[in-house]
């Protein structure tokens, strides 16, 4: 599947932290246990994109931690309405992920992706030309 050139606005549920993103939009699914429970859900629903083409308004609370492939990650939330935001990382200093929950319905591009597939639930289904990783091999691009 290709990637989406657009730019994208998207706000936390509270309006205080605004996040604008631009570019080729891919998005990619991450079932890793520190995504299922950042998000609350069985997935995190993530757009990678270089820090150059992210716009950040308001002061995400961070938190870090050490995800199913051993890296460092800090986890980026609204202090103030919870809501999950944005992630980045010292093992991939060009990219932040950005949650996708944050931006209006119908703007998310196709997933390309899902990684963590051993974490899933019995009852998911796989969308159709996805790459699936058992584990997170091979993330190091965008």
């Amino acid at each position: 599947m290709a990637a989406t050139s657009t730019e994208l606005t998207g706000t936390c549920l509270c309006g205080a932290i605004s996040v604008a993103v631009k570019g080729p939009l891919t998005m990619k699914m991450c079932h890793c246990m520190d995504c299922r429970k950042f998000t609350g859900t069985n997935a995190a629903y993530i757009l990678p994109v270089a820090r150059t083409d992210v716009r950040v308004t308001g002061s995400p609370k961070q938190f870090w931690t050490v995800s199913d492939n051993g890296k460092k990650y800090c986890r980026g939330f609204c202090a103030e309405c919870g809501s999950s935001v944005i992630d980045e990382s010292p093992h991939y200093e060009a990219v932040y992920w950005v949650h996708m929950g944050i931006f209006p319905a119908h703007t998310i591009p196709p997933p390309i992706e899902e990684s963590f597939w051993v974490n899933a639930e019995s009852w998911e289904i796989l969308h159709p030309g996805v790459r699936v990783l058992e584990r997170q091999e091979g993330q190091d691009d965008v």
